[in-house]
């Protein structure tokens, strides 16, 4: 358990045990005292084990996905293979990477510069 959970362990116990108030246990823990009330009632309940965070052992939900070709721990496919149903999609199609890439603009800009160099 990470040091905030056993913090909290330890002040409820002394609010169970009557050694200090609601109030100032909820003091103590930077919380709401109806907060440290329901934390109080699940810990008589369902004890210590249900402080923990309950997201302990999960990946996050902003993750960054892996990179592909790291193969999938559950299931040993790799991440980028056809067999997961990856395919590849090249660069982003942005404001540059299309349009700098466009045969009629590359014609343009060959013409232009011609002219520039043309005039001096």
């Amino acid at each position: 358990m990470s040091e905030r959970e056993l913090k909290r362990i330890e002040v409820l116990s002394k609010v169970i045990e009557r050694r200090i108030s609601t109030a100032s246990g909820a003091k103590i823990l930077g919380l709401t005292v109806r907060q440290t009330q329901r934390l109080l009632r699940t810990f008589q309940d369902d004890g210590a084990a249900a402080l923990r965070h309950k997201a302990r052992g999960r990946c996050s939900n902003n993750r960054i996905p892996r990179r592909t070709g790291q193969t999938n721990h559950l299931f040993g496919i790799p991440d980028g293979s056809q067999a997961n149903g990856y395919v590849k999609r090249g660069r982003k199609p942005g404001r540059r990477t299309d349009f700098m890439n466009d045969p009629a603009v590359i014609a343009r800009r060959e013409q232009a510069l011609a002219g520039l160099l043309a005039a001096e």
